[in-house]
């Protein structure tokens, strides 16, 4: 008898045994069906899907949402044989073995999604960008364990260059929950008749005061010369009241006058009287809040002197010292929120920061797809390339 297994990882692939002479024939046939679920989930995945879920991957896609995809497809295309398709694993893959295929894909172009590798990833693409694209710079910079990457596209550069609103007033918020490693961008964006248009950009790993300095001097030092349409600072810098934000832009912008987003004051102003630990009655907060509202948008000094008085001569608020010492606390800012200090400014009806959450929510839907970026080198790959092609 000779045993034949040309596949065999076994030591003895051809056996004789002269006491059994015979020939095997194989049909390949089968005593099972082999068009069921429990077969059919055991094959490879095929070469068509595999680019498929590529091209997806490259769309802006997740695994999930590239493998229901896949599967929406599948279900408009074969709505009578979808049953069967989607039990098929080289149509229809398993999770496990999208997101491996995922990260195998992204990690050749990507890098690793952490650690030194990453950083070096990270480095390489910050000089290869540098390298190639004229007219727009990168910074990488790190502070102890901590890292950023300021960003000036040949689009910021042309806006600091060609738009006179851009010596007038700059817009600086920060936002997160764009990759998977959850880094904060910072953007710089200066409000126009055509929208909010971007004059610079921060991605960093943490939010910390030191940090976001020296990131903030790195992107000034990679700005046109012609920063700002030639007056080197904006008139008017417009940030939500976090000091880790304002104060480096206090030293750096010097010629400045730092103002608060009024809606930002207004939130801060009514989640302080929402809290309960503070001690004011909900039958007041409103009456409160639309006090301390009205004050904020007199454009008269004396008018709102005057009604911030009354709001603090109120009897809720000479009962409860916890809220007088709170909002004595906002009057002495007065002059970052109040309407009437801004008549002489050249803020041409941007009070707010709205115009840098439009910009985040073009980058959270439209660039990104609502998905979580691979890693900060993707992130930054489109920062510096789909967000700058779908402004233009």
């Amino acid at each position: 008898m000779c045993r034949v297994l040309p596949k065999s990882r076994s030591k003895f692939r051809s056996q004789h045994d002269d006491k059994f002479p015979a020939v095997i024939t194989l049909r390949h046939t089968h005593n099972h069906a082999h068009n069921i679920a429990a077969v059919l989930k055991h094959r490879d995945m095929s070469e068509s899907t595999r680019q498929k879920l590529i091209d997806l991957f490259h769309r802006g896609h997740s695994p999930s949402s590239a493998l229901h995809s896949v599967k929406t497809e599948l279900m408009v295309q074969h709505p009578e044989e979808y049953h069967l398709l989607s039990a098929d694993s080289s149509i229809v893959p398993s999770n496990s073995v999208v997101c491996h295929l995922y990260k195998a894909e992204f990690s050749k172009e990507y890098g690793e999604l952490s650690g030194e590798r990453m950083l070096a990833d990270l480095e390489k693409f910050v000089d290869t960008y540098n390298d190639t694209v004229q007219g727009g710079r990168c910074n990488f910079g790190k502070v102890e364990s901590n890292y950023f990457v300021a960003v000036c596209t040949p689009l910021m550069a042309r806006v600091h260059a060609k738009v006179a609103q851009a010596a007038e007033v700059l817009l600086v918020d920060a936002s997160g929950g764009v990759d998977r490693q959850k880094h904060r961008v910072y953007m710089f964006v200066t409000p126009t008749v055509a929208g909010g248009l971007p004059v610079g950009a921060i991605v960093a790993n943490c939010e910390r005061q030191d940090v976001f300095a020296d990131a903030l001097k790195a992107l000034i030092e990679i700005m046109p010369d012609q920063k700002f349409f030639g007056c080197n600072q904006p008139a008017v810098v417009i940030t939500d009241n976090d000091l880790k934000e304002r104060n480096p832009l206090s030293q750096l912008f010097p010629e400045s006058t730092l103002l608060l987003c009024q809606f930002h004051v207004l939130k801060s102003v009514w989640s302080w009287l929402c809290d309960t630990k503070n001690g004011v009655s909900a039958s007041v907060r409103q009456e409160i809040y639309f006090a301390f509202k009205a004050c904020m948008y007199t454009h008269s000094v004396k008018d709102m002197e005057r009604k911030f008085c009354d709001l603090l001569s109120k009897q809720c608020c000479s009962k409860n010292s916890k809220l007088h010492t709170y909002l004595s606390g906002v009057l002495a800012s007065k002059s970052e929120w109040a309407s009437c200090f801004r008549l002489g400014l050249p803020v041409r009806g941007s009070n707010t920061t709205n115009y840098v959450e439009v910009v985040f929510k073009v980058l959270k839907d439209c660039i990104f797809d609502r998905v979580l970026a691979y890693n900060v080198t993707q992130l930054l790959d489109f920062l510096v390339t789909r967000y700058e092609q779908y402004m233009e």
